[in-house]
């Protein structure tokens, strides 16, 4: 009876797991301080069409519009790559190891040939990269990231070559928990259903 209880114990331990697991998508992210600065709301890009929601750097994560500004109107000109200056930078980090499988990001005015998304992990270790070259309102840039890395800190930043302000609208990031964890969880439920069929 006692071994019973004990599997029906790490059964209900592990099924926690696995709830936490199920929310795949929960992850922090934070604004690092080379992120360029941003328009306030309200700032609007009559070429684009296009209006702030917030000048929260973190807003596309919420599908908020944010206008960042371009190197001639305050923003980073120090972090450069290939003539291209960073736009933000991101830290994300997730509750437990997740692998990335891509990364959507709609916006506006991704400009020059030598604009770039690029995702590193927690030892700022490039995984991959995507050209964002003209990139056109509201259609988005698909990144998908070879091999599956999986973590639990990476970073997301982004570089191009504007002067003026750079548009971003949402950041949908495709993460799933790594396959170990989704084992324990699965061994957690079998060890519940054990239990209650030898209890009936």
């Amino acid at each position: 009876m006692k071994r019973l209880l004990v599997v029906h114990a790490l059964g209900l331990i592990l099924v926690g797991v696995a709830v936490q697991s199920a929310e795949a998508a929960l992850f922090t992210a934070t604004s690092e301080p080379e992120t360029s600065a941003t328009w306030p709301a309200g700032d609007v890009e009559v070429g684009l069409g296009s209006t702030s929601d917030t000048a929260d750097p973190l807003g596309p994560f919420s599908g908020q519009v944010v206008h960042f500004r371009g190197t001639g109107t305050g923003g980073n000109t120090t972090d450069t790559l290939n003539g291209a200056s960073l736009v933000y930078r991101y830290r994300l980090e997730f509750p437990s190891p997740h692998e990335i499988n891509s990364i959507q990001v709609d916006g506006a005015a991704f400009n020059g040939p030598d604009s770039v998304l690029r995702l590193l992990d927690s030892g700022m270790n490039l995984i991959a990269s995507e050209t964002t070259d003209h990139i056109a309102n509201g259609t988005g840039s698909i990144f998908m990231a070879p091999g599956n890395p999986v973590g639990t800190v990476f970073f997301l930043e982004e570089y191009d070559t504007s002067t003026a302000k750079r548009v971003r609208s949402n950041i949908t990031l495709t993460a799933i928990p790594e396959p170990s964890t989704l084992l324990l969880a699965g061994l957690g439920l079998l060890g519940l259903l054990s239990f209650r069929r030898r209890r009936s």
